[in-house]
């Protein structure tokens, strides 16, 4: 049962309804007659004329103080004819803010209340009865990696839910069509899955294509780096303990042996050799061939 809504009529409101019985009567009908006689007496003083120098500036201040003074009764004039008709409208303003605006403000701001409510449930209602249809479009279409909230659609009032139905439907079309671009492919699984992780994340179709292709380009760059520079490095040198930084200056490199010392006692040494690996190979042959016993530290 629908509620029914009685309204007063605005004829019984509006008895004696606000207007302004008599516009305000500003005297002035001898305007025209005194800027005449006013540009007349300025255009006398031919003040563009006027030569501006040490001894003329007193009788230049003279002229501006004469015209100052003239000007300045009919702005005072002007603001004693603006300040009488705003005394009586701030009069009124008043009055009318204190007794009729509070009235139809308060109702006013009641009734969006109320519409602002039904509306309210009337969009959601809207809005479920379209989530629902997208739950059940994309389940048709085996897609369960994005959400209603995903489209951002604009849901309003004065939409059609045909309209509104048709977007959703493009929607999903449009992922459906680009997942089917994905399988065909023309690249290993590993591939297509990467491209599928990108696209789910954005579903940008061409940007994820971009973005894998970038990925994999770029890793090849490198695996192939890695390639040619294990294709270049030198042999690993002899592990010892200590800074791994090489000296800037090579060892000289031994060519003469040492005689054998002529102790019987052999005295222990400890140190640690730093060369490239030519070096060490044949500082460990000079080791060998003056029998030097040694170890590794």
């Amino acid at each position: 049962m629908s509620e029914q809504i009685e309204t007063i009529e605005a004829e019984e409101v509006r008895t004696e309804i606000i207007h302004l019985r008599q516009a305000p009567i500003i005297e002035y009908q001898g305007l025209k007659g005194i800027a005449e006689l006013a540009k007349k007496r300025v255009d006398a003083m031919n003040i563009d004329k006027l030569a501006a120098t040490t001894e003329t500036v007193k009788a230049l201040k003279g002229l501006r103080t004469e015209l100052n003074k003239d000007y300045a009764e009919f702005e005072n004039a002007r603001k004693t004819v603006k300040a009488e008709i705003n005394k009586a409208y701030a009069e009124f303003e008043t009055e009318y803010k204190l007794h009729i605006a509070p009235i139809y403000i308060d109702a006013i701001d009641q009734l969006k209340v109320k519409i602002t409510s039904v509306e309210h449930q009337q969009k959601l209602d809207k809005t479920n009865e379209l989530k629902e249809y997208f739950d059940e479009y994309c389940q048709a279409n085996d897609i369960d990696f994005i959400t209603f909230e995903k489209m951002n659609l604009n849901i309003t009032l004065s939409a059609s839910m045909k309209s509104l139905k048709d977007q959703i439907a493009r929607f999903v079309d449009g992922i459906v069509s680009d997942l089917n671009v994905i399988k065909a492919l023309a690249n290993e699984e590993e591939y297509k899955t990467d491209v599928l992780v990108e696209y789910k994340t954005n579903l940008d179709l061409q940007r994820s294509l971009n973005a894998i292709a970038n990925r994999y380009e770029q890793k090849a760059k490198i695996e192939a780096q890695k390639a040619e520079a294990k294709k270049q490095s030198p042999a690993q040198p002899i592990q010892t303990s200590g800074p791994t930084e090489q000296p800037k200056q090579e060892a000289p490199k031994l060519t003469e042996p040492l005689q054998a010392p002529t102790v019987e006692k052999l005295m222990p040494a400890r140190f640690e050799v730093f060369g490239n690996t030519e070096q060490l190979t044949a500082l460990a042959q000079y080791l060998k061939e003056n029998n030097l016993q040694y170890k590794n530290i």
